[in-house]
């Protein structure tokens, strides 16, 4: 067998390089963690009058439907079909980061009332309950998101007080990039948030009981 040449030698070390380059280049996307943030509302509530027993508002628990109780960030890929992202995830549950978003924004449009996530154990039972079932939460890259499900608002010392309120909220994708889709999803979650928020302002002072 002849011995390689200086030539042959540097091609295969140039060979090596370039497959090893190839590989590196072909290796999978970074995963990119997203969060909900609690947004302004649309509309500032009318300040409210202080109330003889403050009002003290449980929100949760956040019922989700199978498709979307995973890490990964669910979107629409056409009619009657999904896209599972495995390099796009939420940074916690899907629950919990909506469930924050409400406590936060309740608490800043109410600020005499007392707001506790769920679970809240049994020595802090709030006057008054939110709850939240969603049925969709999901939407198309360039095109719309769609929140849509049933909150229930209900209250220990007044059952007349309970209602439950369907909602389907849309807010359009202007670009085509996860950045967009999930910032349209954080826009539908503060005009529910508005909506609760409207509840409890239309309560009447009689209504909270320690």
């Amino acid at each position: 067998m002849r011995p390689l040449t200086i030539r042959s030698r540097l091609f295969l070390v140039l060979l090596s390089l370039a497959v090893g380059f190839a590989a590196c280049r072909s290796g999978p996307p970074p995963i990119v963690y997203y969060t909900l943030d609690p947004l302004p509302l649309a509309q500032t509530p009318p300040p409210q009058p202080e109330r003889a027993i403050p009002l003290r508002i449980g929100v949760g628990p956040v019922y989700l439907p199978t498709y979307l109780d995973r890490a990964q960030i669910v979107t629409r890929s056409g009619d009657h079909t999904l896209a599972v992202n495995d390099f796009h995830r939420w940074a916690g549950p899907l629950d919990e980061e909506i469930q924050r978003v409400l406590v936060v924004s309740i608490t800043k449009a109410l600020p005499g009332a007392e707001v506790l996530p769920y679970p809240w154990g049994r020595r802090r039972n709030p006057t008054h309950q939110l709850g939240l079932t969603v049925q969709r939460f999901d939407g198309q890259r360039e095109g719309a998101v769609h929140l849509r499900g049933v909150w229930q608002l209900n209250c220990r010392s007044d059952p007349g007080q309970n209602r439950s309120q369907a909602f389907d909220i849309s807010e359009p994708v202007p670009v085509a990039t996860m950045q967009a889709l999930v910032a349209a999803q954080n826009r539908a979650l503060a005009v529910l948030a508005g909506q609760m928020i409207d509840a409890l302002c239309a309560l009447p002072e009689g209504g909270a009981s320690p």
